[in-house]
């Protein structure tokens, strides 16, 4: 069994331009590192998309992936499960995460190697035979940094004038506390909306 979800973390080569992914083993055909992520988090990792047809880049990168990912057994290698942590503290464009990102891709990072355990799939989680120090997090978001209540209106009707396709989108981001990929995998079998309307 390959390693779940393909673990898609990238570490920038720098200086190379490009990215290569971790827990996956370096064979060709490999798509680009965008067409990767699109396609693990529109169709592998949504639920509502999982089984529903994709475009061809999607399934071209979903089949790489599959052929690509290391095999689990391989991940008590205490030297992949590190370059694996390493990898998800980069961003897309090569610079350090901020200490909140890393810290929660850690935590799913570890969820799915306590749930590879509890399958069997592993004989226990190796981070727990790893020593790694944890990022500190913010403990207090700054009021100034978050926008309130009037400016976000101000934002959603600008939004509402120039693209109002992405209201809803906007909306969701600030009022259920949604990430954008949380966003774009919502339907509205998993809202409960008023029927004639309220007030926030």
């Amino acid at each position: 069994m390959a390693a779940p979800g393909a673990a898609f973390a990238g570490q920038h080569g720098r200086g190379a331009g490009h990215r290569h992914p971790e827990l996956t083993r370096p064979i060709a055909g490999r798509p680009p590192a965008g067409t990767l992520r699109a396609a693990l988090y529109r169709h592998a990792f949504s639920p509502h998309r999982r089984h529903a047809p994709v475009d061809p880049a999607a399934e071209k990168a979903l089949g790489w992936l599959e052929r690509a990912s290391l095999p689990i057994h391989q991940l008590q290698d205490p030297r992949i499960i590190r370059a694996g942590l390493d990898a998800l503290a980069v961003r897309l464009d090569g610079r350090l995460a901020a200490a909140n990102t890393t810290a929660r891709k850690r935590a799913v990072f570890h969820d799915a190697l306590g749930y590879a355990a509890e399958l069997g799939l592993l004989p226990a989680s190796p981070l727990s035979h790893l020593r790694c120090k944890a990022p500190k997090t913010m403990g207090e978001v700054n009021p100034v940094t978050v926008a309130s209540p009037a400016q976000v209106h101000a934002v959603l009707a600008s939004v509402a004038q120039i693209r109002p396709e992405l209201t809803a989108f906007f909306a969701c981001l600030y009022y259920a506390a949604l990430r954008p990929e949380e966003a774009v995998a919502l339907r509205s079998g998993d809202v409960v909306l008023w029927r004639t309307g309220g007030t926030n």
